[in-house]
């Protein structure tokens, strides 16, 4: 519109013509120059994406922080705390099992295991008899589920020689029917006795042998093979279920809330040292809000 202005006016230049055009040419310049240099450089940068990746391996990170802080705080009872480990550890893994892993480190726990309950016996704790049926057991569940090694080969040939021995007193066993009523009741009474000690003492050597293979998972553990020691912990966490036979719920809820507690605290700090972007940092927040939900949830519908 500035070169439209006529040359002249009543035969007179036209006043200011040449100004108004260098006026008008810097208006243009400057609104082209401005949105596509200067609005960049003052307005906020858009956010990243979050890398999936990233969120992953801390995702991972702080389960095992909360994991290692529960197991090494709370000592009151480590069955509820070993439930919540494994549940939390399971929830946060996506990588399948090594099955290569899972027999290496099955066997390593059976064999701390077998050599844990072993002491109860050579210091004098349990009866050896009771410790050598009990070894048996566990050397016939390794062999059945192929996770046998050279550490349990002296104790099942100890199992094949006691069977052996004892076979031929089959025929001692046949003077019982020739005995009478009281005596049978006698010894049908100590027999009650002594099935009531075997259960006790195999309570503690369970508890023994759990105890030992759970510190040593705990040690094992860390982010890239958590799978594979969730495998066998679950194992273990199962069958010292059946053995302790306690009701442990509620505690394990306020182990759960305490595990909230750990992975917010983890997420805190790795975001105030900016060791993770704060678009990760909101991500695992919201993971850890929706676990806890969806767990609160669970809970309520339970009661």
């Amino acid at each position: 519109m500035a070169f439209s202005l006529p040359l002249t006016l009543n035969g007179q230049p036209f006043p200011f013509r040449n100004t108004l055009i260098f006026i008008a040419a810097v208006v243009i310049i400057i609104s082209l120059l401005v949105p596509a240099i200067v609005l960049p450089l003052i307005l906020p940068s858009a956010e990243k994406a979050v890398d999936p990746a990233m969120v992953n391996h801390e995702r991972q990170a702080l389960v095992a922080y909360a994991a290692e802080r529960l197991i090494q705080e709370q000592t009151a009872n480590p069955t509820a705390t070993q439930a919540v480990v494994e549940i939390l550890t399971s929830q946060s893994n996506t990588r399948l099992p090594n099955r290569r892993k899972v027999t290496e480190i099955m066997t390593n726990a059976n064999n701390l295991e077998i050599q844990t309950i072993q002491k109860l016996a050579d210091s004098g704790e349990l009866p050896a008899a009771y410790v050598n049926r009990y070894i048996r057991g566990l050397v016939w569940k390794m062999r059945r589920d192929n996770h046998f090694s050279l550490t349990g080969l002296g104790t099942w040939l100890k199992f094949v020689f006691h069977r052996l021995v004892h076979h031929g007193r089959r025929d001692l066993r046949k003077a019982h029917h020739n005995l009478s009523h009281e005596q049978r009741q006698a010894m049908q009474d100590q027999r009650q006795r002594d099935r009531s000690g075997i259960w006790g003492a195999y309570r503690t050597m369970e508890q023994a042998g759990y105890t030992t293979v759970m510190a040593y998972l705990a040690d094992l553990s860390d982010v890239d093979n958590q799978s594979d020691v969730n495998v066998v912990r679950n194992f273990y966490n199962v069958r010292h279920r059946r053995m302790d036979r306690q009701k442990t719920n509620q505690l394990e809820n306020e182990l759960f809330i305490q595990a909230f507690q750990y992975e917010y605290n983890y997420v805190h700090t790795r975001r105030a040292s900016q060791a993770i972007p704060a678009a990760c940092a909101d991500e695992l927040y919201q993971q850890i809000a929706t676990d806890q939900m969806l767990y609160m949830q669970t809970v309520t519908a339970t009661d």
